[in-house]
């Protein structure tokens, strides 16, 4: 690489040069290939330009790694790259996405033990998703030498996904998880799964475990689960997802021993028809008295938009869950799923509207957001809400908003610290 004859460039000018480039084409391969493959050609000839070129071209090229299952040649390569001592590329990738080749066939060669402590260079990773990893078939030296190593070089990492990865204990899990800072982790159910057949004692759930997501989906122990986390009080902040007829009682019981501790609770409650049984169960069993410090409630996934079987009754359970709380609440929140604004009169806005006038605790409240409508007819939906909600009075912010988007996959079981640090079985 030689040096431009002329003047240089303002860095500024570069650097516009170069994003304009990176925003050309998809970021990943599986949307456009051919504009893909374009745009990584263009960058990679933008970083041999010139020096003053090469920071900002390889910091596009080289922020996301995706090594796939059965390439070897890639995977292998990418790794030998990383073991030469004049590799150059570690600061610049943030996501590192592996996906381990037993996963999908249940043969082949297990390659990422052995690179691990090559991998452990990439310690600016933010986003680490790994699927299939077989780290039961570490040593137990092994892992401590370059397993444990790996997970706690890269302190920067924000979220970590872990699908379909086994451990022999639980423990195993939890001693590279110890490692970390995290704001999110998302971990396969397997774990979960064997923590009601251990001989020995449960390992304790982390002491300062404060927002919690738990998804009853596949889950077959969810009693189980809930009676591991019971021994932590200081759960903060509750999302419950698909609480079916089986788990009424036990999720009940589960929000009222976290008592004062709880500031936000999701939920979903889930009737496949409509008879309404499994609502009817958990407004029965649940009791929000001890929980005076809830601040925020939101309702999931209420689908009244037709051909879904139970739209009429989707919602019955909103209106007793909201007489149930004693605490001061500041934003209430449905999310919904509709067709037209007429949908949203299958909810019951006469008995939300008398339960916040006539208790004192919703004197604090100070927002109603119903989340869903589609971009079409969002501010149709909004002004069909305030005319609906006049009988509020005008004290209450009410708005409509679009589902946030979120990351396609199944999540169940999330945990976090004050620290930001949270974990997902799906």
């Amino acid at each position: 690489m030689s040096p431009i004859d002329g003047p240089a460039l303002p860095p500024e000018i570069i650097d516009a040069i170069i994003d304009q480039v990176h925003f050309l084409g998809p970021v990943s391969r599986v949307k456009d290939q051919e504009r893909y493959h374009d745009r990584r050609d263009t960058l990679g000839a933008c970083s041999l330009a010139s020096r003053s070129w090469l920071a900002r071209s390889r910091f596009y090229l080289f922020e996301t790694v995706f090594l796939p299952p059965n390439d070897f040649p890639r995977c292998n390569a990418f790794v030998a790259m990383l073991a030469d001592p004049l590799c150059t590329i570690t600061p610049y990738v943030r996501t590192l996405v592996i996906r381990e080749a037993y996963s999908l066939s249940g043969l082949g060669t297990l390659w990422l033990n052995d690179a691990l402590p090559h991998l452990s260079l990439l310690t600016n990773v933010k986003t680490l998703s790994i699927t299939g990893a077989r780290f039961d078939r570490m040593r137990p030296d092994a892992w401590s030498e370059s397993g444990i190593p790996f997970f706690a070089n890269m302190k920067g990492m924000k979220q970590l996904q872990l699908l379909s990865c086994q451990f022999r204990t639980p423990d195993q899990c939890l001693d590279a998880l110890s490692e970390l800072t995290l704001r999110r982790t998302s971990l396969d159910m397997d774990l979960l799964l064997g923590l009601h057949i251990r001989l020995g004692p449960l390992p304790v759930p982390p002491p300062r475990l404060t927002k919690l997501k738990l998804d009853s989906h596949r889950l077959g122990n969810y009693d189980a689960v809930l009676r591991w986390l019971a021994t932590t009080p200081t759960i903060t902040e509750l999302v419950l997802e698909r609480i079916t007829d089986t788990e009424t009682l036990a999720v009940a019981d589960f929000v009222d021993k976290l008592g004062p501790c709880l500031e936000v609770l999701d939920l979903n409650v889930v009737d496949i028809n409509e008879e309404t049984a499994t609502q009817d169960a958990f407004c029965r069993y649940l009791n929000l008295c001890n929980n005076t410090r809830l601040r925020s409630l939101a309702f999931d996934q209420l689908i009244l938009a037709e051909p879904y079987q139970a739209r009429l009754t989707a919602s019955k359970h909103v209106p007793d869950v909201i007489s149930k709380v004693s605490s001061e609440i500041k934003e209430l929140t449905l999310r919904v799923q509709i067709n037209s604004t007429d949908d949203l009169d299958l909810i019951d806005w006469d008995i939300i509207i008398h339960t916040i006038n006539s208790q004192r605790n919703w004197e604090s409240l100070e927002s109603i957001v119903v989340s869903g409508p589609r971009k079409e007819i969002l501010a149709e939906s909004e002004l069909w809400m305030k005319k609906r909600l006049q009988g509020l009075k005008g004290k209450v912010n009410v708005r409509c908003t679009l589902l946030p988007t979120v990351m396609v996959g199944t999540l169940a079981f999330v945990w976090e610290s004050p620290q930001l640090m949270r974990m997902r079985f799906s």
